[in-house]
């Protein structure tokens, strides 16, 4: 804070990076962590672009999301982030290992209402539960579904009838702040039961 203050944002830039990391969870600290970052890229630029990596792009999108600003304000700031990473979308990565952790962006849970077992190449339905932990409205473009069976893309008219969301731009819905939507699609699985992965860390094997 006080190399912010003195306008050295240059030399402040690392240390709040590191205190915002560490204060996660500490609330009032961490919100005063996550201010004193925003106002101080909001003054410093880097001259290469390549300076925000991923880690320093989700620590500043996480960052803008927590504080207490208007939409209009929100969407300024991360159009000037992007615009000082030279590009158009900014990528906000969040790894989870409880996907109804609040204090994730999205809380989600996928669960299959025509039985738990199901054969190579079957077509699964399935229902996807999203609940979003943000303050503003989100619109969301598209879903992808991660499973050991691969990736699956939601189709865009099942994105459509979400339940719960509202039509939105460019083939999007909107999802309204602190609210839920359930999408229901289908996940196909591979034909050959060899191109599904095995979750190794659920088992354990004894080695000699």
């Amino acid at each position: 804070g006080t190399l912010l203050g003195l306008g050295r944002y240059a030399e402040a830039a690392p240390f709040l990076q590191k205190a915002a990391t560490l204060t996660k969870g500490w609330k009032g600290l961490e919100a005063k962590c996550q201010q004193l970052l925003v106002e101080c890229f909001k003054n410093y630029i880097p001259e290469d672009a390549s300076e925000y990596d991923q880690t320093l792009t989700t620590l500043l999108v996480d960052s803008l999301f927590h504080l207490d600003m208007s939409i209009t304000d929100l969407q300024q700031e991360l159009k000037n982030l992007a615009s000082r990473k030279a590009t158009q979308n900014l990528q906000w990565s969040k790894h989870c290992f409880d996907e109804s952790d609040d204090s994730l962006p999205f809380s989600f849970a996928l669960s299959f209402p025509n039985g738990t077992h199901a054969t190579a190449g079957d077509k699964v339905k399935c229902s996807l539960g999203i609940k979003s932990n943000l303050g503003h409205a989100v619109n969301m473009n598209t879903v992808t579904i991660t499973t050991l069976a691969g990736q699956t893309g939601i189709s865009p008219i099942d994105l459509l009838n979400a339940k719960g969301a509202r039509k939105g731009v460019d083939n999007g819905i909107v999802v309204p702040a602190h609210s839920s939507i359930l999408i229901s699609t289908h996940i196909q699985l591979p034909k050959n039961i060899m191109e599904i992965s095995v979750d190794e860390s659920a088992t354990t094997k004894d080695k000699e």
